[in-house]
């Protein structure tokens, strides 16, 4: 059976099972308390989507030097739902066309890949009730393009072959009802993952796609594409978490139109 944290009772529960920091792995102690962290920030979600939120254990030091990340990234996905705030201390630095023929807003000093990392390492912590350090290796797809300076248009991206071949591994293995996932905050953050080994059998990776909003579309004008935050990380000691799901590798059942949108509902065709 996959593992999933969908309740808020279940969310409860296994923040209670918890008994280290999972932003640095240590214990608890007086002098050094467990405190609550929302993961994501609750600021990125509307009031009426903050019930249930995901909590995480963390010590107030740990947490504290996220605090500029989850700024910036409540303010950047807060236009997903109409709010019309500039991200904290971002600089605007000029626009481009985008494939639309519309023009599109470049930035820079936007820390959103800490924080994407940030909430992963939560989702597995509270998955697996198991510490992943901040270095463990990972290749992560941003859901917002990056800028070239330079140039003054999108940057050359960091997706990978894998990422499109990984994408639809997990769509295959959500569509047979067996990914494990974290939904929480109104069913507006969902987190999917499962667990293969690499092509030449030296690592074992865990497949994700993360959602906040539909921020898969925050892109679209952009690069003329839907694309979602997806990617891989090696598993933190070696092996497969237990009870953990396997991704499915049986031949494909559905055919997809989104190669970089984990979330996308597959179709079946007549061909």
């Amino acid at each position: 059976m996959p593992i999933s944290i969908h309740t808020a009772n279940l969310a409860r529960s296994q923040y209670d099972q918890l008994e280290f920091c999972y932003l640095c792995g240590k214990s608890f102690t007086a002098e050094n308390p467990k405190t609550r962290d929302h993961v994501p920030p609750k600021a990125i979600f509307k009031s009426e989507d903050r019930n249930y939120p995901i909590l995480l254990p963390a010590h107030s030091a740990c947490n504290q030097g996220y605090a500029l990340a989850d700024e910036q990234i409540a303010q950047l996905v807060a236009l997903l739902h109409g709010a019309e705030r500039t991200p904290a201390r971002v600089n605007v630095l000029g626009t481009f066309p985008a494939p639309s023929g519309e023009m599109g807003v470049a930035v820079n000093n936007l820390a959103i890949g800490p924080m994407l990392t940030k909430i992963i390492r939560g989702c597995h912590a509270i998955l697996y009730n198991n510490y992943m350090s901040a270095a463990t290796g990972n290749m992560v797809l941003s859901p917002v393009p990056t800028l070239d300076e330079q140039t003054m248009l999108p940057a050359a991206e960091n997706k990978l072959i894998q990422h499109e071949v990984f994408c639809k591994r997990l769509k295959e293995t959500r569509n047979m009802a067996t990914v494990d996932r974290v939904l929480g905050f109104n069913g507006k953050f969902e987190f999917n993952c499962c667990w293969a080994r690499s092509d030449n059998g030296s690592h074992i990776l865990n497949i994700f796609g993360m959602r906040i909003y539909n921020w898969e579309r925050l892109g679209d004008r952009v690069m003329g594409r839907p694309q979602g935050c997806l990617g891989f990380y090696v598993a933190p000691n070696g092996e497969i978490p237990k009870g953990a799901s396997l991704a499915y590798s049986g031949d494909s059942l559905y055919r997809y139109r989104e190669g970089l949108n984990p979330f996308e509902i597959g179709y079946v065709s007549n061909e």
